[in-house]
């Protein structure tokens, strides 16, 4: 206990601070003295408490606890790095991220090449030129190429954010579910008889 410039006793953890000469809040003191390790934690009132300090540092993918100065890594937490890595694991993008629709999508690539590539499978089928491989032809208008229910289709000069139905679709090839020659020549007859010009004559 000891008195205070006020002439009132205190206690030894409860210590009122001054503020130009007049009390301005209280500053509280533990109420027992701590151990090797402990650190003082408040619970923003009444006076701190001594508990047990971080012993040991360590990421999701370690198996052991490191002590001192601990840097983590990404592959200490089992991520992937920005710079490279290689995932053990499938990569499942968010779903319905449309590009066209919506100006979002699950990959973006920025004018990469994708490489190594087994196969590429769609989701479901393939029902308007804007659901297949578009190639870019302007700012606002694609050449879509897509395939459904055994036919191969070509969409010119699709609009930016249309399906192509407005436009002509002309069919490649059409095969259905049977049995076709899928030789070059019954290829270049299907494309003519569509009339497409860059296909050269015999």
């Amino acid at each position: 206990m000891f008195i205070n410039n006020q002439g009132k006793p205190q206690t030894a953890n409860k210590i009122p601070k001054l503020n130009n000469g007049t009390t301005g809040g209280v500053f509280y003191a533990p109420t027992a003295a701590g151990t090797s390790g402990q650190f003082l934690k408040s619970s923003g009132s009444g006076a701190p408490t001594w508990v047990n300090g971080v012993t040991g540092v360590k990421g999701n993918a370690e198996s052991s606890y490191r002590t001192g100065d601990v840097n983590i890594t990404p592959a200490n937490v089992g991520a992937v790095a920005k710079s490279g890595d290689t995932m053990t694991g499938t990569l499942v993008a968010a779903s319905n991220k449309n590009y066209e629709s919506n100006s979002t999508s699950g990959l973006n690539m920025s004018n990469s090449d994708i490489i190594g590539v087994g196969g590429i499978y769609t989701n479901d089928t393939s029902e308007h030129g804007n659901e297949g491989i578009n190639f870019y032809r302007d700012a606002t208008h694609w050449d879509s190429l897509y395939a459904n229910g055994g036919n191969l289709y070509f969409a010119p000069n699709r609009p930016t954010g249309s399906n192509g139905e407005a436009q002509t679709i002309y069919t490649i090839a059409n095969y259905g579910n049977g049995t076709t020659d899928l030789s070059i020549r019954p290829l270049i007859a299907q494309a003519r008889a569509n009339r497409l010009a860059f296909l050269p004559a015999d």
